[in-house]
């Protein structure tokens, strides 16, 4: 018996494609798998070349399926960049503020920043440490700061060792990297986030949980202000 299974359905492609997905949450297609030609797979599946060929778009769509011209089409890793993507695709053409991406990030990195002062590690914090300095050196200069504040983010959701906060928060972060730029410019807007860095910093080096999360609070309120004060 093959792999793969007769489709016999309306929308085969929509089917195809679920089958191949969950063959690759099941771990039975990996990341560098190659398929067979399409010619071939449209056989085993009981279906026309250009269903097959359909389903892959989707698949390659999702960063799920590499197709590679002259090579082949080879099972993708996902990687948080596919996340981010569609996220960002979706933000967009819903029209989403970023007053809503806020609401989000008080939700989740409150309760982040809680677990990274228990679960934190030594080289989470020289990561945090190195972007805390990195955003002291250039208060004068918006590209780079923001660069490092995003890093700090990053580097926080990694600490509270949960795969998928970094999935989640950083194509949040990564959203709010032009609205930063405005906020930049609210006079002492970098000033004030680098001591609530600094502030959070020290919280998760002291393993203090409930600090950590109001650290990070008062860090979220003054973000709201500083983008209110930026809009109005």
């Amino acid at each position: 018996m093959g792999l793969y299974r007769t489709i016999k359905q309306n929308k085969l492609y929509e089917a195809i494609a679920k089958q191949i997905q969950d063959l690759i949450i099941a771990d039975q297609l990996r990341p560098g798998d190659k398929f067979p030609p399409e010619r071939e797979l449209a056989k085993q599946l009981g279906v026309s070349r250009g269903v097959v060929r359909e389903a892959i778009r989707v698949l390659e769509q999702k960063g799920l399926l590499k197709v590679k011209p002259g090579k082949g089409t080879f099972v993708d890793k996902a990687t948080s960049d596919t996340v981010a993507d569609s996220i960002e695709l979706l933000f967009r053409v819903e029209g989403g503020t970023i007053l809503e991406l806020l609401e989000v990030r008080k939700i989740l990195e409150i309760e982040i920043a809680g677990l990274a002062a228990k679960r934190v590690k030594e080289q989470d914090l020289q990561k945090m440490e190195i972007t805390i300095q990195q955003m002291q050196d250039n208060l004068e200069s918006a590209e780079e700061y923001i660069e490092a504040d995003m890093m700090f983010h990053s580097a926080l959701a990694e600490a509270a060792k949960n795969r998928l906060f970094p999935l989640i928060i950083n194509p949040i972060v990564d959203l709010l990297r032009e609205n930063r730029k405005v906020i930049f410019d609210v006079p002492g807007s970098p000033q004030r986030a680098l001591r609530h860095h600094q502030i959070i910093y020290e919280c998760i080096k002291a393993r203090d949980s409930e600090k950590a999360k109001m650290a990070m609070q008062q860090h979220l309120l003054q973000v709201q202000e500083d983008i209110q004060s930026a809009i109005s």
